[in-house]
């Protein structure tokens, strides 16, 4: 069986979870939402780290360095 995706406005709840002051465990946030806490930790990773994405032909913009892309 397919695991359920996961929607923005869940990986956004997610986040707010786990950056409050009682700071929820992945566990906790997954037993609330109902999916693993693999998937838990790798939505929260999503919404904090977003891919950086290539604009109008230029490099990527990346932490300090570029990268070319072909």
């Amino acid at each position: 069986m397919r695991p359920k995706s996961i929607d923005q406005v869940t990986e956004r709840l997610i986040v707010r979870l786990h950056d409050t002051d009682e700071r929820w465990s992945f566990t906790r946030i997954a037993d609330h939402v109902g999916i693993p806490k693999e998937s838990v930790r790798d939505a929260y990773h999503r919404q904090k780290n977003p891919k950086v994405h290539k604009k109008d032909g230029r490099k990527r913009k990346t932490s300090g360095s570029s990268i070319i892309i072909n």
